[in-house]
This record gives C-alpha cells, structure tokens and sequence, in this order.
C-alpha cells in the first residue's frame, strides 16, 4: 500500500486495497486468516454480547468445528449479522470444501480490510 501513495481519491485507497488483497495466492490468505485470527474472535465476540447462551454454545461449537475442518477461524459473521445469522451462515459453509471457502473467507476478510481502512480515515 505504501508503494503507492499517495491516492488521489479516497476511492483509489479501497481500490487499491481490494487489488493488493486479490493479487495474493490463495496460501498468502490462508496465512493471513491464521495469523489474525486473534482480532477476528474478537471481532466475533462483540456480537455475541446480547444474545442468548444456547445460541453462543451452538455458535461456538460450530466454529470449532469449522476451524477443525479449515485450519482457520470463522470469518463472515462480524459484519451487522445477529449471532443466530452468524450460526446459519457458518454451519452452511461447513459444507464447502476447502478450495471454495478458502475463497469466502478471503472475500469475507476483504470486508474486514474496509471495515478497518473506515475507522483508520475516522480517526
């Protein structure tokens, strides 16, 4: 990103951005995904705060599963979902194979990039 500042408009940033995070392979992903799985739980967590226990142990639950099966955590349910949606959508992707949801996770964390460049610029 350094490499090419400075960005005329605020939308060559995201532009940018998006080409960068799409131009890497997909062991270049799975790498990020792992590496940041840390900030994604908790990024998680936030929608976990107001919802009922069963529905945090079912969501749990599926989320080890889905990172037993993967090898990265879940990634998909920290953008305005409920916790029940967060549940639907990551039980449906347990279904996926590998080489597919390797590719929603990475589209899913390239919303998270956004997400993050918003609250960069709000500051």
């Amino acid at each position: 990103m350094t490499e090419h500042r400075p960005f005329s408009m605020l939308d060559d940033l995201y532009t940018t951005a998006e080409a960068i995070w799409f131009s890497l392979t997909p062991a270049d992903w799975l790498e990020v995904l792992v590496a940041n799985s840390d900030s994604v739980s908790l990024s998680l967590s936030r929608i976990q705060q107001f919802e009922n226990n069963d529905l945090k142990a079912q969501f749990a639950e599926a989320k080890r599963l889905y990172e037993e099966k993967f090898g990265f955590i879940f990634v998909g349910g920290e953008n305005g979902h409920s916790l029940s949606e967060a549940l639907a959508i990551c039980k449906a992707r347990l279904s996926n194979s590998a080489r597919i949801e390797i590719q929603i996770a990475a589209n899913e964390q390239q919303k998270i990039i956004d997400l993050k460049l918003n609250q960069l610029l709000e500051k």
